[in-house]
């Protein structure tokens, strides 16, 4: 459990649903085989597709059954009620074929009634699975756990496949496993009732949509995309009939050569399906990232169509060797079950992003459980006419003439495909124009979101400290004119400035030479009602001399406000991204280097680098591209629902708007895949290379300190003494200006503490200063937005004066605090900035 993540509440309900998931997978594996061999065993090959069709009706009218009492009595009882009809069915069916000799006409119907409710009674219980985990979990928990509690079908599956032969030679028959399969049914009622009972409040409520459209042809006909993915549907559910109906001939022909029980036949089969059904499922991720939302629809079709040429075509030219014939149509029942769980299904969820949010869950339902019935009563009045028309009760004889029927409707199904990625393509390209007007619409109505008011932040009745109280009622201005006065309290210099000597070099200068964060800050707010040019020029010049935190804000200059980059400026944006793709991949294979280290602050260090260096990415793919689209495949990203669909939603935007350049050093440093994925992806187009702990830890402490929180090198400066015990590293830090890591050597060496720092420590204790802003802030606010008035640098080895009272032109920005005996002055505005910065992030 801890491999999977899981909370303590998570483990709970996962563990009585994977039982539960287990349970019913055995019950559902013996009812399968049985009623299979028998059907096979007890009719014509004629008498398939009437079997299809009576199944097809059997399970609209269960599954219309089955929502009433949902809507009626609640998921419970209906999926409880869904257990027990599953489980009687299963008795009933054991007691006739025990009650009734072989040889009987009865039998043939006992052989009917179990072929035509075997798929209604799994889609009943798929439906009613995938409910509970709905109201279990909430939406982000059930996409990351669904698949996961449904591996417990998955494996009693390929176990029930592999003792069945076993199983039926102790008992004497295959009879016997419609009991086992009863019993299991029932058992699985207790693990759902004992999830019922922990979390009754969410599963006794009923929640059903209000304003449900009516999804009849008409609403179809209206959106050619919602009308394609119904057509697709449909051949796909052919496909599953046309490929069961082949698979069905071909096991009797096999039993029949080889003298080998139909029921050992099935069960082989099986067990090999539900084992690729397993290897699939835990590669689809990867093989849909690494080749596309097209290609993963397509290839079930195509593999289909070429599996059932060469199969025809091998049939036709051996007629004395049917062999070749029958591998290919049962190459086709194994890739119809594994490529569509591991990789069709995926990828048409993924489709579903781009459909209308409030016909999404109700379109699934249509097409998914209505139309997918009327399609299976479809194949079975196609099957029928079939099988009406061949006069040969030579299974081989329909063999090779239905995988021919079979070649037609299989590049149909791959033809109305790629017609919809077509659609699917211009749908995105929609999809990214409506956003991008909504994000406007939205920026519109927040006119004042520019305008950071600390106060939001900062809730009076969780924090009463009265410095945080004063700093959260500063309203920070919309006007440049009023940042240019807030400015001026760093910059004395700049206050005599008429708004016509407010030169963007005077500006400049200051944002150069004067280190203070809270004056950069400023400067930027600033900036950014200047002219395009200088706001550009400004990027160009000081983007890589700014502190990490800082360097979004730099970005801001050109992605918040309007502005259109010239094509003779791409190539320095094109280079910063590439070379920010380069320290996420440095970052990266620190953290590969370091994962042995055990050490969690270092490790969140890292990650926190990570997603700092991927949010500046994507700032700068904003001023590159469209900046709507970008945000939103951002948003998406960072979202907190990481569920498969999702990712794999996020990499089709960015696939259809980047160029193919900029894909290759982009996509693999964004994508969810391993370190290994990454770096062998991107070590022809940058230098990636892996380190000793000792030496990637050297590495970040030499790092530009502009490119690294000082956070986490002091995570790295303990790490690596802790390591190596190496005090001449702690001697480079002792004179360092950033305060954490010259009071860390310190401290590491054994030698007296920064005293001063020691005050600002107990004074951001004493305020909650974790509470309210990032910890990749604190380290600057400690360097800048303290002051001990009359105090040197107490301990240090030279006697540093520390910095100026900023904030000395205006009262209203200055408290103080009585701290270890000694009084601390607080610069307010400076508070009042990074609260703001916290409060967007």
């Amino acid at each position: 459990m801890t491999y999977l993540k899981l909370n303590a509440e998570e483990e709970k309900d996962f563990k009585l649903l994977f039982i539960q998931s287990l349970i019913s997978g055995f019950g559902a594996s013996f009812f399968f085989v049985v009623v299979n061999t028998y059907f096979i065993k007890k009719t014509s090959v004629q008498s398939l597709p009437p079997g299809y069709i009576l199944s097809g009706i059997f399970g609209y009218l269960l599954i219309t059954m089955y929502k009433k009492w949902q809507k009626k009595s609640g998921v419970v009882f209906a999926y409880t009620l869904g257990y027990v009809i599953y489980g009687l069915a299963g008795l009933l069916l054991f007691s006739g074929r025990m009650f009734f000799a072989d040889t009987s006409p009865v039998a043939v119907v006992i052989a009917y009634i179990g072929f035509v409710v075997v798929l209604p009674f799994a889609s009943m219980q798929a439906i009613g699975f995938s409910t509970i985990c709905l109201r279990v979990f909430n939406i982000a928990q059930s996409k990351r756990l669904l698949a996961l509690i449904g591996t417990g079908e998955v494996f009693a599956s390929i176990i029930a496949y592999l003792i069945i032969p076993w199983i039926t030679k102790i008992v004497g028959g295959a009879a016997p496993l419609l009991l086992f399969s009863g019993i299991m049914n029932f058992l699985a009622i207790l693990p759902l009732r004992k999830t019922y009972r922990n979390n009754k409040h969410r599963l006794d409520t009923i929640k059903f949509g209000t304003n449900q459209v009516k999804m009849n042809l008409d609403f179809f006909r209206k959106d050619k995309f919602y009308m394609m993915i119904a057509v697709v549907t449909v051949f796909s559910v052919l496909a599953i009939y046309f490929a069961d109906y082949a698979y069905l001939l071909s096991v009797r022909y096999i039993s029949a050569e080889s003298a080998i029980e139909v029921g050992t036949v099935v069960a082989v089969i099986f067990s090999i399906i539900k084992t690729g059904e397993l290897v699939a499922s835990l590669l689809s991720g990867s093989i849909i990232r690494s080749y596309g939302i097209r290609i993963s629809l397509l290839v079930l079709p195509a593999v289909l169509v070429t599996s059932s040429l060469i199969g025809s075509v091998t049939g036709i030219l051996f007629l004395s060797i049917p062999f070749f014939l029958v591998i290919f149509l049962l190459l086709n029942k194994w890739c119809e079950r594994v490529i569509r769980k591991g990789v069709t299904v995926p990828a048409m969820k993924v489709v579903y992003q781009v459909t209308n949010p409030d016909d999404r869950a109700q379109l699934q339902t249509s097409i998914d459980g209505t139309i997918s019935q009327y399609a299976t009563i479809a194949a079975g009045v196609f099957l029928l006419i079939v099988s009406s028309l061949i006069h040969s009760s030579d299974v081989m004889v329909f063999l090779r003439i239905s995988s021919v029927i079979y070649i037609a409707a299989f590049a149909g199904w791959l033809w109305f495909t790629y017609k919809l990625c077509v659609i699917y393509k211009v749908r995105i390209g929609d999809y990214l124009k409506i956003f991008g007007n909504a994000q406007k619409r939205s920026s519109a109505d927040d006119a004042e979101a520019d305008t950071i008011v600390a106060q939001s932040h900062v809730n009076k009745g969780d924090i009463g400290n009265p410095v945080l109280m004063r700093a959260a009622a500063i309203q920070l201005p919309r006007d440049a004119n009023q940042y240019f006065y807030m400015l001026a309290c760093y910059n004395p210099a700049l206050r005599s400035l008429s708004e016509r000597e407010r030169t963007f070099g005077k500006i400049t200068s200051v944002y150069y030479n004067n280190e203070n964060i809270f004056s950069r800050y400023l400067v930027l707010r600033v900036m950014a009602s200047r002219s395009e040019t200088e706001r550009l020029d400004f990027v160009k010049e000081y983007y890589r001399i700014t502190e990490l935190p800082l360097r979004q804000y730099v970005i801001g200059l050109l992605t918040e406000n309007d502005f259109l980059l010239k094509k003779e400026d791409e190539f320095y944006f094109v280079a910063l991204c590439q070379d920010t793709v380069t320290e996420i991949m440095s970052a990266e294979s620190a953290l590969y280097d370091l994962k042995n280290t055990q050490d969690q602050p270092l490790i969140a260090g890292l990650e926190n680098q990570i997603r700092v260096l991927r949010d500046l990415l994507f700032g700068l793919l904003s001023i590159l591209y469209e900046k709507d689209a970008i945000a939103m495949v951002h948003n998406i990203v960072n979202a907190r629902d990481q569920s498969l669909e999702n990712q794999l939603f996020a990499i089709e935007l960015l696939d259809n708007v980047l160029n193919a350049e900029m894909k290759q050093f982009v996509m693999p440093v964004i994508e969810d895949i391993s370190y290994h994925s990454k770096k062998s992806r991107l070590e022809k187009l940058i230098l990636i290379y892996n380190l000793s702990p000792a030496d990637r830890l050297k590495e970040i402490l030499m790092t530009d300190f502009m490119a690294v929180n000082p956070v986490l090198k002091e995570y790295a400066l303990r790490a690596y003494f802790r390591l190596t015990g190496d005090r001449t590293i702690l001697n480079a830090f002792y004179s360092s200006y950033l305060e954490n890591l010259n009071a860390t050597s310190r401290d590491l060496a054994g030698l007296t503490p920064d005293v001063l720092y020691q005050m600002k420590l107990a004074a951001g204790q004493q305020m909650g200063l974790a509470e309210v802003m990032l910890p990749s802030l604190q380290p600057y606010f400690f360097r800048w937005g303290f002051y001990a008035r009359n105090r040197k640098r107490g301990g240090a080895s030279s006697l540093q004066t520390l910095n100026k009272l900023t904030y000395q032109y205006n009262e209203d920005f200055q408290a103080g605090m009585h701290v270890n005996d000694a009084d601390l002055n607080i610069d307010l505005l400076g508070l009042a900035l990074f609260l703001g910065i916290t409060k967007n992030n």
